[in-house]
C-alpha cells in the first residue's frame, strides 16, 4: 500500500479588531498578495513536492473563507482546497474535525493563515519527519525578545541548542504522523494534546528564520516592508 501525500491543515481565525474588523489572513500585503497567500507560499510554490492537498480550517467568518477559498483555487489549479467549518473548543478541535471530515491518513502539516514564515522549507521538513518517523516535528525561529518556549527535543538537537545563545519561538508550523493525530483527535484541547505528548514523545525541531504574525497595525505595516 502507498503512503498516503501529506495534507495541509491551515487555521484561519482570528478578527483584526485594531483594523478594521476583516480577518487578519486576508488583510492586503502586496498588490496581488494577502497575508494568507505569504504564508502559504511554502506549499504553493512547490505542490508536487509538499501536498496538493489544503484544508482551511474555519470557526468564523465562513463567508469571508468560502469566498477565498475560490480565489486560491484560481491561482493554483493544481492544489486542491476544501473547507472545514466548525465551532471548536480549541486549535486541536478544528484540526481534528477537518481531518475527519476528509479522512486524512498521513502526515498532516498544520499552519496558521495569519502567520508568515519567510524561507521555510517544508519539503526539506517532510523528507526528516517522514524518514526519521517522528511524531512531531516543530518549527521554531530565531527570536531575540519571545522568550524561550518548554520544547522536548531529540537528543540531536539538544546539542544545537546548548551550543548557541539564542532564543526560540515555537511557531505554528508543525507536522504530525497519523499516530499523533489519532491523539489530538482524542484530546479536549491542546493543552491536553501537548501534556501528553511532550511527556510521552520526542518532538523534532527545525529552526527557521523570523516568523511574522500580523496581528497588529505595526505588524502589517512590517509585512508590507518586507515584501514590497
Amino acid at each position: 500500500m502507498t503512503e498516503q501525500e501529506p495534507v495541509a491543515i491551515i487555521t484561519c481565525g482570528g478578527f483584526a479588531t485594531r483594523m478594521g474588523g476583516e480577518p487578519k489572513y486576508l488583510l492586503p500585503v502586496t498588490e496581488s498578495d494577502r497575508v494568507i497567500d505569504l504564508a502559504l507560499d511554502p506549499i504553493t510554490r512547490q505542490p508536487e513536492l509538499v501536498t496538493r492537498h489544503v484544508i482551511l480550517a474555519s470557526g468564523a467568518h465562513r463567508e469571508a473563507v468560502e469566498d477565498y477559498a475560490e480565489v486560491l483555487r484560481g491561482r493554483h489549479p493544481s492544489i486542491t482546497f476544501d473547507i472545514s467549518h466548525s465551532n471548536p473548543e480549541g486549535q486541536f478541535h478544528a484540526i481534528a474535525h477537518a481531518a475527519e471530515k476528509y479522512g486524512v491518513e498521513g502526515n498532516v502539516i498544520i499552519m496558521n493563515a495569519d502567520e508568515i514564515v519567510p524561507g521555510l522549507d517544508l519539503v526539506s521538513a517532510l523528507r526528516v519527519h517522514t524518514d526519521a518517523h517522528h511524531s512531531i516535528t516543530r518549527v521554531v525561529t530565531r527570536a531575540s525578545n519571545e522568550g524561550t518556549s518548554s520544547l522536548n527535543v531529540d537528543e540531536e538537537d539538544r546539542a544545537t541548542f546548548s551550543q548557541t545563545n539564542f532564543s526560540v519561538y515555537a511557531t505554528g508550523v508543525i507536522i504530525i504522523s497519523p499516530y499523533a493525530m489519532q491523539i489530538a483527535k482524542q484530546c479536549r484541547s491542546s493543552q491536553e494534546f501537548w501534556d501528553i505528548m511532550t511527556t510521552t514523545h520526542q518532538i523534532h525541531v527545525i529552526i527557521c528564520e523570523a516568523s511574522l504574525n500580523v496581528n497588529t497595525p505595526d505588524d502589517l505595516e512590517e509585512a508590507r516592508r518586507r515584501f514590497s
